[in-house]
């Protein structure tokens, strides 16, 4: 008998992994649906008449409830969070988002899926998928396959896309989509892309992620959030599923938009305005700039600097550290301290400078969305100067007034948690300046000298402390 491969072998592993729970490497596959519009999931109409109640018209603007859909895309195996592909060859009048198909009574035969795309290969635990989807560089003839299907008999053969003749000539892409795993939650998504025409053509492509509507139907309060850290960076975090951090390649465009019904487009909603599940469409397609979320005046950062020994909030906080509010319009106006390497007499190898910042906080941001503080979720903390009109470095200094990895350490409604606001004060300006990481066990620091540590959340906060001012005069020891 042949020895079996090696990749055989791993996944075999891998399977016996997942099985016994070791490691859930089935929790990400490729779980989006091709369609979720016109199907009895997301039918409410009175009739049971699914196809009309959402056609494919309306998939680019109604927010789905029980599923999504997406070309060559995956998710968790819940559908909560998910990732795929958009395209636009410039001729088409929307964005290539998802499958095209006819509906029951506009197909000859019934509904009937008008695409060409093969899934290619994939493995039992989806450490790897490959999928090849077949993108015409003419206009896509969406109105013509409805038209002429609809017009032939049940005698008569279907009228497929290649009937059509956009693809004579091979005016085509061939747009290969491959997924790969280095781990459970560790995936790579690969997409190449072929021009098989005889000139160059233009192709736009659109990776997205987004988070299925979970919270829209029945009040939830806690709602996902999608926030851009740096260069292609974009973090997802939710309550339930934790954060995650989503990175293409190079320098692209960040556009954010919700995903919400467009109620202005499908229903005539006068005066409905917000960045609706559709905007890319016309900020792509259209050109429309003002669709998309574009108040990003803010840029949130993963580390904060050393406020000293409290930073929040502004009225009680100290000028001991490194970063304060330096601009004329912060209050109050004592804060207004400008600090240098001279200044540090504790010197630089022992004053901090910056520190990591977390996130991610779901217990923080409930007692946000029960209104028991005015300030936002925990995920827009971080903006730096000349925000919003603000002429200060404002919260994103942190401090060590608080341990590193504080967090608000119960939900609004739990019992024994605050129910007013005077009483989540005094948990909220510890964990607003909290120094804190992904890490399970402490977070990074960079000293003034350049020097890069990692410090224990078990450090006392009399030694942070130590190490955040820059004129104590303490001797801080081991740490």
């Amino acid at each position: 008998m042949a020895p079996q491969k090696k990749g055989a072998n791993e996944e075999k592993q891998r399977l016996e992994e997942d099985r016994v729970g070791r490691q859930l490497w089935r929790k990400w596959g490729p779980y989006l649906s091709e369609r979720q519009w016109g199907t009895v999931r997301e039918d409410y109409s009175a009739h049971g008449t699914a196809w009309d109640y959402l056609p494919h018209d309306h998939a680019r603007s109604r927010a789905y409830r029980w599923g999504e859909d997406g070309l060559a895309g995956i998710s968790d195996e819940e559908q909560r969070l998910c990732l795929s592909l958009a395209l636009w060859n410039e001729r088409d009048p929307i964005l290539k988002e998802r499958l095209f198909g006819l509906t029951n009574s506009e197909g000859n035969h019934g509904e009937d899926v008008k695409e060409v795309y093969y899934y290619l290969d994939a493995m039992p635990t989806h450490s790897y998928l490959k999928m090849l989807y077949k993108y015409p560089q003419p206009e896509f003839p969406y109105s013509q396959l409805v038209e002429e299907n609809r017009r032939r008999g049940k005698d008569q053969p279907e009228y497929e896309l290649l009937d059509t003749g956009v693809f004579d000539d091979d005016r085509y892409f061939d747009i290969f989509a491959e997924y790969a795993k280095a781990g459970p939650e560790d995936l790579l998504m690969q997409v190449t892309v072929h021009n098989r025409g005889p000139e160059e053509a233009v192709l736009h492509l659109l990776p997205q992620i987004w988070f299925r509507n979970t919270w829209s139907w029945k009040g939830e309060s806690r709602k996902p959030w999608l926030a851009a850290t740096g260069p292609g960076a974009i973090e997802a975090c939710h309550p339930d599923l934790g954060k995650y951090t989503f990175y293409a390649e190079g320098d692209p465009a960040l556009l954010f938009c919700d995903n919400e019904t467009n109620v202005a487009r499908l229903y005539g909603a006068n005066g409905a305005k917000a960045h609706y599940k559709d905007s890319f469409h016309d900020y792509v397609v259209k050109g429309d700039r003002s669709v998309v979320n574009q108040n990003r005046t803010y840029a949130l950062t993963s580390y904060g600097g050393n406020g000293g020994s409290r930073s929040f909030d502004p009225s009680v906080a100290t000028t001991d550290g490194v970063f304060h509010t330096t601009g004329p319009g912060s209050q109050p106006s004592a804060n207004q301290v400008a600090v240098g390497i001279a200044d540090l007499l504790d010197g630089t190898g022992g004053t901090l400078l910056f520190g990591e910042r977390s996130h991610w906080d779901p217990n923080y941001d409930s007692f946000a969305a029960a209104g028991l503080t005015s300030r936002p979720a925990m995920g827009y903390w971080g903006w730096w100067a000349a925000s919003e009109g603000r002429l200060a470095i404002g919260d994103v200094t942190l401090s060590a007034y608080s341990p590193i990895n504080y967090s608000i350490p119960f939900r609004a409604g739990d019992p024994g948690a605050p129910t007013t606001s005077a009483q989540f004060k005094p948990y909220e300006d510890q964990r607003v300046c909290a120094f804190g990481s992904s890490h399970p066990v402490g977070a990074n620091f960079a000293l003034a000298d350049g020097s890069v540590r990692f410090v224990a959340q078990s450090t006392a906060v009399t030694t942070l402390r130590q190490l955040a001012t820059r004129a104590g005069g303490e001797v801080v020891g081991d740490y």
